[in-house]
């Protein structure tokens, strides 16, 4: 989210490109090639951990901009 206010105020599109990285990131593009979305919330995930996916989803886990 600070990455698109980021581009709104400047214009500057490395921002949004960063932003972009950044989502793919948390939906798999990844060392583990796993998404850290809840399908069914959208939520995220608290982390990714050599096993895999931590499920927990703290408070701050949760803000989906939706």
């Amino acid at each position: 989210m600070a990455g698109v206010e980021l581009f709104k105020l400047t214009k500057n599109d490395k921002y949004l490109h960063t932003t972009i990285e950044w989502f793919e990131w948390y939906d798999g593009a990844n060392t583990k090639m796993k998404s850290l979305i809840n399908p069914k919330t959208g939520g995220i995930y608290d982390a990714l951990t050599p096993t895999g996916v931590n499920e927990n989803q703290g408070a701050d886990s949760i803000v989906t901009g939706k």
